[in-house]
């Protein structure tokens, strides 16, 4: 059986693509993205952010660790509707506290996220949100309002900053189901809140919330 080969991608036709797609140094994106949808890139991951780095002037990407912090909701804490799982014990749950690991700025991105979103924030001078489950890296010229919207209590806030500079959702060979600017439309619709647990450092287990009620 023959090897299909993968289409070589180089950087220039990655922004000469951006560019097509009317993105300018003035654009905010939100970025979710899947490297293997390209082909081969010629200098993988880094190449990309290279790429949005040259066309946009702000990237934000998801930059979670919910694979390393995420713990389950502690035994007989049921809260309704909020589809999540809980510890069958308290021996479970202390267990699952101290297996996770604590946040720290310098974790690595969750494989489920994808190499780029990695890239961006270990290869590059990003920043990066203080959320343990669900943090957003951003480089670029609003990077510090964008990651400085993020609270334990907001999540979702650098989003609410994308959507302020009337910024965009560019999907790379993702469909919208990688879409988190869907949850803000939630939130904004008055969505209930979830409530998920994660250890956010090392003396300290945090209950935060993934939606806000609406006030």
């Amino acid at each position: 059986m023959a090897t299909v080969e993968r289409p070589r991608v180089s950087r220039q036709a990655i922004v000469a693509g951006l560019q097509q797609l009317g993105l300018t140094p003035n654009a905010a994106v939100m970025v979710h993205s899947s490297l293997s949808a390209f082909g081969h890139v010629i200098g993988g991951a880094p190449a990309v952010v290279d790429a949005l780095r040259e066309t946009c002037g702000t990237v934000v990407m998801l930059a979670g660790s919910w694979e390393l912090t995420g713990v389950p909701a502690p035994p007989g804490l049921i809260r309704p509707n909020n589809a999540y799982f809980n510890a069958s014990s308290w021996a479970e749950f202390d267990e699952a506290v101290a297996h996770a690991t604590p946040f720290r700025p310098n974790l690595p991105v969750d494989r489920w996220v994808g190499r780029i979103p990695h890239a961006l924030v270990h290869e590059f001078p990003s920043l990066r949100g203080p959320h343990p489950l669900l943090s957003f890296a951003a480089i670029g010229t609003h990077a510090q309002d964008v990651i400085g919207a993020q609270t334990l209590t907001d999540p979702l806030g650098p989003l609410r900053v994308v959507h302020q500079l009337d910024g965009y959702v560019l999907q790379l060979g993702v469909t919208h189901t990688s879409n988190t600017i869907m949850h803000l439309a939630e939130q904004m619709l008055g969505r209930s809140l979830f409530y998920r647990y994660a250890r956010a450092a090392d003396s300290n287990n945090l209950e935060v919330r993934l939606h806000r009620s609406p006030q």
